[in-house]
């Protein structure tokens, strides 16, 4: 046997993601996918299910025509992590909120949770359209030798988080997604190229030059309107999903539930600590049980000035980027005061179903969406 002397860097691997357009079956269509910035790779874990226990009549050692060893209906899970394009924003906030922009342009392209959403659910063999990255996405895991690449189908964003510290990259945001699907993967080349570029619209926490963070109740009765000065800042969305029925030679799963048992959505960061953000430290403490925050973060205005509910567009303006999020009442789950040479409040919220007809959520994706 001859020695390889072939090597290959870590950063040769790429990953392409596409929505796939027969729900359940992967998207072999070279226009619809769309290479993701990664900083690293490793094939998932693909967790066979194996058993190698001893069986009567197999002496002192197990036999190994007793093993049993398949790849069908096994969920696979694996994470992507990199810098956050608009891009990566629009692909993986749909998938995980399980709601599509709605597909205009500038301050009209909005994500939007409002007080009806119930969640989602569909089966095998709908058609959505190469553009509903809201349904389920083909993953591709493209190997320096094209032979050696795997391809995942039928894959849930079930956990999206993005992050950024103005003390590192100058504030730029990174981002996580973790993906489950329980469709056996599949080894070989897809075609690529289509999707060889890497989006370049990166995202910064020094954008949202529109920041208020409105205390309300935090005495019972008073409301403080702030303009956080950030030092860090995350914002994560939560998305189980039920892989139900089994179909098929490999038991694909036949309807797929998101959002059970909860769409789980939170926010948090570390803002300058003084006289006007001391009053979160009350609103946690919470003593008339009233208190909540409202959010409007973005690189452009509300219409009309309102944070404190939306109305028509919501976003308005103009702006080279467009990004944003508004969360309408959120109660504070963790709270304090940092001891670092500026004091800073450190803080963590859940963004929760306003009662009535509130909208809960809106994500602001730009000419992306």
């Amino acid at each position: 046997m001859a020695l390889n002397a072939t090597t290959f860097s870590g950063k040769q691997f790429k990953v392409h993601i596409a929505s796939e357009i027969v729900t359940g079956t992967f998207n072999n269509d070279d226009d619809d996918w769309r290479r993701i910035d990664v900083e690293g790779i490793t094939f998932p874990n693909f967790n066979p299910t194996q058993e190698f226990e001893m069986r009567t009549g197999s002496g002192r050692i197990a036999e190994f025509d007793q093993v049993f060893s398949s790849t069908k209906r096994v969920m696979t899970e694996f994470t992507l992590s990199g810098r956050l394009t608009q891009e990566a924003w629009i692909y993986f906030s749909e998938n995980a909120c399980g709601s599509l922009y709605d597909g205009g342009t500038g301050s009209d392209s909005i994500l939007t949770l409002d007080e009806n959403y119930v969640g989602q659910s569909f089966k095998v063999g709908t058609n959505p359209t190469d553009s509903q990255y809201d349904k389920l996405l083909s993953v591709y895991f493209e190997a320096p030798t094209a032979a050696d690449s795997y391809s995942m189908a039928s894959c849930v964003v079930t956990n999206f988080s993005i992050d950024a510290d103005m003390d590192s990259a100058a504030g730029r945001f990174n981002y996580t997604a973790t993906l489950q699907t329980q469709s056996t993967p599949a080894k070989g080349a897809v075609t690529s190229t289509a999707s060889d570029v890497i989006g370049t619209n990166f995202l910064y926490l020094s954008l949202w030059s529109q920041r208020e963070l409105k205390i309300w109740n935090y005495s019972g009765g008073s409301d403080q309107s702030v303009t956080p000065l950030f030092k860090t800042f995350n914002f994560s969305i939560d998305n189980p999903t039920q892989f139900l029925g089994a179909t098929g030679a490999n038991g694909t799963p036949e309807v797929w539930a998101k959002q059970l048992p909860e769409l789980s959505i939170t926010y948090g960061g570390s803002i300058k600590y003084d006289d006007e953000t001391d009053n979160m430290i009350e609103a946690f403490r919470d003593p008339s049980g009233s208190s909540y925050l409202t959010l409007y973060l973005a690189d452009i205005p509300v219409t009309g000035g309102d944070h404190d509910a939306p109305s028509g567009d919501f976003f308005d303006g103009t702006s080279a980027v467009k990004f944003g999020i508004w969360a309408g009442k959120a109660k504070l789950t963790s709270c304090e005061v940092s001891s670092d040479d500026v004091a800073m409040v450190n803080f963590e919220a859940k963004v929760l179903k306003p009662a009535g007809a509130v909208d809960t959520l809106h994500l602001l994706g730009g000419d992306n969406a």
